[in-house]
């Protein structure tokens, strides 16, 4: 670049944090969040079987024995049933055993003269396992914690193994209580009524055929967590309360960010070399060329996890490199320790879903679903007072690394191609992906599977820009790809730690 000063709006999702050794994936929450982590920890404390994907296996397969007893009888009535209830029953069978074993084995009489060294490291490690395992069985579960542990249950593959999976799942729930599901709100209520709604709100996802009334348990759960409170009158009031409860689901996510953030062994990493792996992938995202040059570079962040803020970023100093504005627009997961002022993490669906592409078509301005849209989140976390710049005026290039281009963001990158006129101008596109393994892929070969991250990013990138080509008037959108190519303005490349 013939400039003495580049300008650049780099977009990070979580493969960037992943890259930088960050276990921030919804399936580690999930794992952690309900045992089997622990479960993992405890295996590896008496040297049996420490294969997450066994542990998983066995935990669903658990909770799929609970749900079974649950509801197996057509008698037993929603409203006799209650979260806490079940969460603790499918806990409680696949925990307690465990919490026993560990008791059995620190409460053996062992002369503590003769106790070596290692064996007393071993004692203090299922002490701690113990009060692991007693604190997520005494945790405090939202609705949603229960909703997404019945999905990974009641639905086959894995439905919530990213993070765009869980924000889908949202939508089709909200959607499924406030608007589809009309039984509640008209006296014309049928069985088959229901389940002909439900079968159209949970298109594309196949329901387990191992798990009889499957598709009925995860139904009748999800009435259980918003269908049963008599003080709720209106759908504006139940999507209130179906709001406050994705809060208490948020902030526990956070603290699960905190604790993979701040984590901290002799052997793995700390904070430390989680900010000093940051630094290092930024740099390259900036100086692709591996070569540090004297040219100033003024970048624009926009992030979209919930690690990493702008004073971190401060901490780093990367010479030559200034920021002009970071965004975390999701909020932080350390928000509350902050010395200024952030906001905590959100979860939200795309106005798209909602709203039409067209104008004036059948828009619904009363659709309650609007509480959850990622448009109303910002707004009510007054992510624009807490911002300290807005973005420059002109950039040479938009990076993006290790974002899942997922539609639920097509807001964003619609807004920003708008602004820098990507169609007109000479802005470069970058996109970089995280060469991670899909653990549900049928490819074995490993230099195939890598060809098959390639492969699946560029259907994203050009379903991205397609689907904005469409939005453009008076121009042939739809050879934007092609457009941005033949100008050399478009790359896809590997994530340049992984090179």
């Amino acid at each position: 670049m013939d400039s003495k000063e580049k300008r650049q709006l780099i977009v990070i999702g979580n493969g960037f944090d992943r890259q930088c050794s960050l276990e921030t994936t919804y399936d580690n929450y999930f794992n952690t969040r309900f045992g089997i982590k622990c479960t993992e920890e405890v295996n590896k404390a008496f040297y049996r079987n420490t294969d997450i994907d066994d542990i998983q296996k066995d935990f669903y397969d658990n909770c799929e024995k609970v749900l079974i007893e649950i509801f197996k009888s057509k008698e037993t009535k929603d409203s006799n049933l209650n979260i806490g209830d079940i969460i603790n029953d499918v806990l409680s069978s696949f925990l307690l055993p465990l919490n026993e074993e560990l008791n059995n084995k620190i409460n053996t009489k062992t002369n503590a003269s003769q106790m070596s060294e290692a064996l007393r490291a071993h004692q203090e490690l299922l002490k701690r396992l113990v009060d692991r395992s007693k604190e997520i069985l005494e945790a405090n579960y939202s609705k949603w914690d229960l909703i997404f542990l019945s999905a990974k249950v009641c639905l086959t593959s894995d439905p919530l193994a990213h993070w765009h999976d869980v924000e889908t799942m949202i939508y089709r729930v909200v959607t499924w209580v406030l608007k589809d599901n009309i039984f509640k709100f008209c006296q014309n209520y049928s069985e088959d009524n229901e389940n002909e709604y439900f079968d159209k709100t949970f298109y594309g996802y196949e329901f387990n055929s191992n798990l009889q009334n499957s598709k009925t348990i995860f139904r009748r759960i999800i009435n259980i967590c918003f269908h049963e409170d008599s003080k709720v009158t209106t759908k504006d009031d139940l999507a209130i309360k179906m709001l406050d409860d994705l809060n208490s689901f948020e902030r526990n996510f956070a603290k699960f960010i905190n604790d993979q953030v701040n984590y901290e062994d002799d052997v793995s990493r700390n904070k430390k070399d989680y900010l000093n792996s940051a630094k290092d992938l930024l740099k390259k995202l900036v100086f692709p060329n591996f070569e540090m040059s004297p040219d100033s570079v003024i970048i624009d962040v926009l992030n979209f996890n919930y690690s990493l803020d702008e004073s971190d970023f401060l901490e780093m100093a990367i010479p030559n490199v200034h920021v002009n504005s970071w965004t975390n627009i999701h909020g932080i997961a350390d928000y509350a320790k902050k010395s200024v002022q952030s906001s905590p993490p959100i979860f939200g669906i795309d106005s798209h879903d909602i709203f039409p592409s067209r104008r004036g078509e059948g828009v619904d301005f009363n659709d309650p679903r609007i509480f959850f849209t990622k448009a109303y989140r910002l707004i009510n976390n007054h992510v624009n007072d807490i911002r300290n710049s807005s973005f420059q005026k002109n950039v040479d290039v938009i990076t993006f690394m290790g974002h899942s281009l997922n539609k639920a963001d097509y807001s964003y990158f619609e807004t920003i191609f708008d602004m820098y006129d990507i169609f007109h101008s000479n802005v470069k596109l970058e996109f970089y992906y995280y060469k991670g393994y899909n653990k549900f892929s049928i490819v074995e070969d490993p230099k195939l599977k890598i060809k098959q991250s390639e492969r699946e990013t560029i259907k994203k990138v050009v379903n991205l820009l397609t689907t904005y080509g469409e939005t453009l008037k008076n121009e042939h959108g739809e050879n934007i790809v092609n457009k941005l190519m033949l100008e050399q303005r478009l790359d896809v490349h590997v994530n340049p730690q992984q090179e």
